[in-house]
């Protein structure tokens, strides 16, 4: 009787998480712009800085080739810095190996200023439920991750949150703790080495089976 009552309950643990579930092992390769650049002062000089992932999800330590779609108002100098010519609106690119990133950058006559938050709405994945709006943001102690009060996740087993650059892999991501709940406003540290532009998606993800619930992109 014990017997079969382990293995219904075990039945039914399996069912929350797999079924449908497509587990994707490798991401494709990325670069990411990761300085929150929002606008440039003419007469400014800024320094890049850019990081490129490969399709298993690991950092490589390999230089970005940068270049200015617009030398008229933002040049490249120095490899990987910009200086800002003239006033109006330029799109910067990094490059590796045939991977680019690109960011739009504001030249004016005001003090240079950078992005200081990125919001998104998180959908279900593999017919399960997660929803509502989320915000990365930089305090005055380190990067926070908070979700809206709208939150609402389907209950699971073992369900965590991750930054990663994959909605349904969790290759190369980091793990910022176990779900705290399944709705309403909540709130995870970032580590101190993660950078706003480091990661474009949050996951909620089980982990004893490998399933991803749900995720969000992070928007600009």
């Amino acid at each position: 009787m014990k017997t079969n009552l382990f293995l219904c309950l075990m039945a039914l643990l399996l069912s929350a998480c797999v079924g449908t579930d497509i587990v994707e092992l490798t991401t494709e390769a990325k670069v990411s712009i990761l300085t929150p650049v929002e606008t440039l002062q003419v007469g400014d000089t800024l320094e890049m800085e850019a990081e490129y992932i490969d399709r298993f999800g690991d950092p490589q330590n390999t230089p970005a080739t940068w270049t200015s779609l617009h030398e008229n108002i933002i040049q490249i100098v120095n490899s990987n810095s910009l200086v800002a010519v003239d006033t109006g609106l330029a799109t910067i690119v990094a490059t590796v190996d045939g991977v680019h990133d690109s960011v739009r950058i504001q030249a004016t006559p005001d003090p240079t200023s950078f992005n200081q938050n990125r919001t998104g709405i998180f959908e279900g994945k593999n017919n399960y439920t997660v929803e509502g709006s989320f915000d990365l943001a930089m305090t005055e102690t380190g990067l926070s991750l908070d979700f809206g009060t709208d939150f609402l996740s389907q209950r699971g087993p073992g369900l965590y949150i991750y930054l990663g650059n994959s909605g349904t892999s969790i290759a190369g991501a980091v793990e910022l703790g176990e779900i705290k709940a399944f709705t309403g406003a909540q709130s995870y540290a970032v580590p101190a080495e993660v950078e706003l532009n480091t990661f474009d998606f949050v996951i909620v993800y089980c982990k004893p089976f490998g399933a991803s619930f749900g995720c969000g992109a992070i928007e600009q």
